[in-house]
């Protein structure tokens, strides 16, 4: 996988142009006046303007790598691949300190995007898009399996990095102290300062870990991986325990305004960590962010619950990534909870806006999860059909594969051998769908059969003229389209269908 974007603009632009005037100079018969060759990280133009054996990628002298384990330190091994310069021989570099961190993908060098972890990576599919001691992790990026590189738990997902917490705010009028050093991505991060007098704000910190809050307010919250967000609570007379250190993050905005990440537009989404708090600052504020599924070839459900303050109106809107609305929702101002639920495809990402639809200061919290289709097997197409044999009762579940505005399916495919005369569908549950069965055969002749209503169970039989190989597709029914998808959106209580299985078995 690759994501065009524009070339990244040349930097050390002194140090290039003062090699390039040296070297100028240096063409007299005289051999002690010679050109000095860059160094590590220093500016380049070709790789003959590195010291050897450096080599000129990104427009940086690099050291060139086949694994991670060549590379020191935390630093990875990536693809030297950038816009319009050519890499027959697959030259791959360790990267630079610098080039680690970012914020969005034009921050990275080359092709690579900014990971969720906030770290530069090269993207993938599949395991052969990175190099060989790396692993193409759940997000589709590269994520190196050498000790003290990344952090990625058994499932495949990139961890970020825990530091220490921030203190929270001191007793009566005096601040708490400083946060700890970080030891997450950011190493040289010092925690923020404690609130001062007894309205200050507790301490904000580019540490990895939560702080917690005091015995009343006044502690701090960090995003994770040295990456800041703002301070917690305000701070009052009575003392506040200091911040612990440890993994657990969220993201959390004040009531000034002042947003750490600047997150207005879908350009600068951020990825929504555990119920983040936002404080919408009236009719021109919204914020974005974004989730996404793993690459398993099935369905995954995107749960969100809004808690919204007193008198707060908050819009929600969520688009697929082609930027299609799949569906929005504004509470009745007043409501402090209600849900919203959107099925999602395999490998895809779900854009989330936020913003106040009365035009009013206030806060919401969002509270949600990302739950897998309850559904043993990956069978959205014919080509992908899982084979069963009779008398076998088959459990599985019809969510949407949404992918984007012109893709997306929930329909189910198996496929068995039947002889000739009558097969019989036993539907035994059936929760939330219309249910739909077609029988296919070797020839494409297609046979349909329909429940009589939404959770309607029962014995339904084909009476087949000759025996074979055929395929059996379930979906849901509807009337005037006749045979549709489960809707990918709902709002207020979670569809049966969303979280329950239908169970048949096909008899003979």
């Amino acid at each position: 996988m690759r994501i065009n974007r524009r070339k990244r603009p040349l930097r050390a632009l002194l140090t290039t142009g003062t090699v390039t005037a040296l070297a100028l100079w240096g063409c007299s018969d005289s051999t002690s006046e010679k050109l000095a060759a860059a160094k590590l990280a220093e500016g380049c133009v070709l790789s003959s303007d590195c010291a050897a054996p450096l080599v000129c990628v990104f427009q940086l002298c690099h050291k060139a790598c086949e694994t991670d384990v060549d590379c020191p330190l935390t630093e990875r091994c990536v693809l030297a691949v950038e816009p319009g310069v050519e890499n027959p021989d697959g030259l791959k570099v360790c990267q630079l300190p610098e080039e680690l961190a970012c914020k969005r993908d034009k921050d990275c060098p080359g092709y690579e995007v900014c990971g969720v972890d906030f770290e530069c990576r090269d993207a993938c599919t599949t395991g052969a898009d990175c190099v060989t001691t790396q692993i193409c992790a759940k997000s589709g990026q590269c994520a190196s399996t050498e000790p003290g590189k990344d952090h990625i738990d058994a499932a495949g997902n990139i961890l970020q990095s825990g530091g220490s917490g921030g203190s929270g705010g001191g007793e009566s009028s005096s601040g708490g102290a400083s946060g700890g050093v970080d030891t997450g991505v950011d190493s040289n991060a010092m925690g923020g300062s404690g609130g001062t007098t007894n309205s200050g704000s507790g301490g904000s910190q580019t540490g990895a870990a939560a702080g917690t809050l005091g015995s009343t307010s006044g502690g701090v919250t960090s995003a994770s991986g040295g990456v800041s967000t703002i301070g917690g609570g305000a701070g009052d007379s009575h003392s506040a325990e200091a911040g612990a250190g440890g993994a657990s993050t969220t993201y959390v905005e004040t009531s000034d305004g002042i947003e750490a990440q600047p997150n207005d537009t879908r350009e600068q989404a951020l990825p929504l960590e555990p119920s983040p708090s936002v404080w919408l600052n009236g009719a021109n504020d919204q914020d974005w962010f974004y989730v996404d599924a793993p690459d398993d070839g099935k369905a995954h459900l995107l749960s969100i619950r809004f808690v919204q303050e007193s008198g707060t109106s908050t819009a929600f809107f969520a688009y697929s990534s082609d930027f299609t609305q799949v569906g929005k929702y504004q509470p009745n101002a007043g409501t402090t909870g209600s849900s919203v639920y959107f099925s999602m495809g395999p490998h895809t990402r779900t854009l989330v806006q936020v913003y106040s639809a009365s035009g009013l200061a206030g806060r919401v919290v969002l509270d949600w999860q990302l739950t897998d289709e309850a559904d043993p097997y990956a069978h959205a197409d014919r080509a992908s059909a899982t084979p069963i044999e009779l008398g076998t009762e088959i459990r599985a579940q019809l969510l949407n594969r949404y992918v984007s505005g012109s893709d997306h399916s929930s329909a189910d495919w198996y496929q068995l051998d039947l002889a000739a005369g009558d097969a019989t569908v036993r539907v035994s549950s059936a929760p939330g769908v219309h249910l739909s069965m077609t029988l296919v055969d070797a020839n494409n002749v297609q046979r349909q059969m329909v429940t009589s209503g939404v959770d309607v169970t029962g014995d339904f039989t084909f009476s087949l003229t000759s025996g074979g190989h055929y395929y059996l597709r379930l979906n849901d029914y509807n009337i005037s389209a006749k045979e549709t998808d489960t809707a990918a959106w709902a709002v207020g209580a979670e569809p049966t269908y969303m979280s329950q299985q239908y169970v048949f078995q096909v008899l003979q």
